[in-house]
């Protein structure tokens, strides 16, 4: 510093001395405001869609843990999906395999304007 800068500190420094400790403002920081607001309005929210899927989860028969795999969809971390799956392995779960019913085939001469007009 030079000399000048250290007497213009000093003189700072004195004049801070000599002014009244009941006149300076501070300034403090508080946590308030938007910020706190968005918290008290996103947890709640954030709770009653978890509790959502997990009620929709658990209606369908499916037991909780499903919910990772397939959150894990629309994060970054989608290749990690896979790996979950293997673990649970919900096919080897299935009680039975089910037949399917064959759906019913329309022929050429079936499908005109006079057969659908009967």
């Amino acid at each position: 510093m030079t000399k000048e800068g250290i007497e213009k500190r000093t003189n700072m420094t004195k004049f801070l001395k000599q002014v009244p400790h009941n006149l300076v403002v501070t300034m403090e920081m508080k946590k308030s405001g938007p910020v706190r607001k968005i918290k008290s309005v996103f947890l709640p929210a954030l709770i009653v869609v978890l509790a959502f899927i997990a009620n929709r989860t658990l209606s369908k028969g499916y037991p909780l843990y499903h919910i990772i795999p397939n959150f894990l969809l629309f994060t970054p971390f989608s290749g990690a999906t896979n790996f979950f799956w293997r673990i649970m392995d919900p096919q080897a779960k299935l009680t039975a395999p089910r037949e399917h019913k064959p759906l019913p085939e329309i022929t050429k001469e079936e499908f005109s304007m006079e057969a659908l007009e009967k």
